[in-house]
């Protein structure tokens, strides 16, 4: 007698509300975890730009920009040197773009802060004691994985994790 050996509909089916609900559980888990490590890719990504113009600054000697590509930093920021010191930037001393944030990350200057300056010693082209400050958070983030980010006169840049919104 020859005999099938497969699923029969009843098992299929349970099988089938069995990985529903798995999903169903894991997901939402799963898309929180996503958004978390986008806020913390994103935080060092401005980290990075400021190490660029840091540097630019001090190997170059020039006064180097950070400052946002459109209305607010969101947007994507850009890394610039003045090498005419003319205070804007022109079409040859923009050094490196980058894009704009993904998904809904909010990221703005608590001073409205549109450009950082760095001289030609790498601190903050700005009265000493200054400090900028940034925000950096998603809504869908949960815990303590927001971003404020803080960059001092000597221009170093500290982040620390703060709660989500």
């Amino acid at each position: 007698m020859n005999r099938n050996r497969g699923f029969t509909l009843i098992e299929l089916m349970i099988t089938l509300v069995v990985l529903a609900l798995m999903l169903g559980w894991g997901v939402p888990s799963f898309l929180s975890i996503i958004e978390n490590n986008r806020v913390t890719t994103q935080a060092n990504t401005f980290i990075a730009a400021l190490a660029l113009a840091r540097s630019e600054a001090v190997s170059k000697g020039v006064t180097t920009h950070v400052s946002p590509v459109g209305a607010d930093w969101s947007d994507g920021w850009r890394v610039w040197a003045d090498y005419d010191s003319d205070g804007g930037m022109d079409a040859n001393e923009e050094l490196r773009v980058f894009e704009a944030l993904k998904g809904q990350t909010t990221f703005v200057s608590n001073e409205g802060i549109n450009d950082i300056p760095f001289d030609p010693k790498g601190y903050l082209d700005v009265a000493a004691g200054t400090v900028y400050t940034f925000s950096m958070a998603s809504p869908k983030c949960t815990g303590n994985n927001g971003r404020d980010i803080a960059v001092t006169a000597v221009g170093r840049p500290q982040v620390s994790r703060v709660a989500c919104p």
